[in-house]
């Protein structure tokens, strides 16, 4: 692979420029290209880690609608060993995000999804420290 067949761009300032705690422009080419690689697939992978739990609690949102009323639980056990609110935390997730069209970009924790998904009332269970 060379640099222009990389699936991202490199900046057109100089690399030093750009993260100031490495010296890209020290690297050889290959080495750029591996760690510029590596840093694009791992953000992506981040990326995806929080667009994962939008995904399933869509989907469970599918599959609740579906089913009759008291199926559902039963399902999750059947499927996935899940209680009701192991399940409602995706649900929460996908509720609460649903119009977020650059949902998938956040730069957020799971747990602080969770948290920021969760309804009112278990909000104001957290205890601060």
């Amino acid at each position: 692979m060379t640099l222009s067949e990389l699936p991202f761009e490199l900046p057109e300032q100089p690399l030093q420029e750009v993260a100031q705690s490495i010296d890209y422009a020290a690297l050889d080419t290959e080495t750029i290209i591996v760690v510029k690689q590596c840093a694009y697939e791992n953000k992506k992978r981040l990326r995806d880690v929080a667009q994962a739990p939008w995904e399933v609690g869509q989907k469970l949102v599918d599959v609740r609608n579906r089913l009759e009323y008291g199926q559902f639980n039963l399902w999750l056990k059947a499927e996935f060993q899940w209680s009701r609110s192991t399940a409602y935390k995706y649900i929460n997730i996908f509720e609460s995000f649903g119009s977020c069209p650059k949902f998938g970009q956040l730069d957020i924790a799971i747990s602080a999804l969770y948290l920021l998904a969760a309804p009112l009332h278990q909000k104001q269970l957290v205890k601060k420290p």
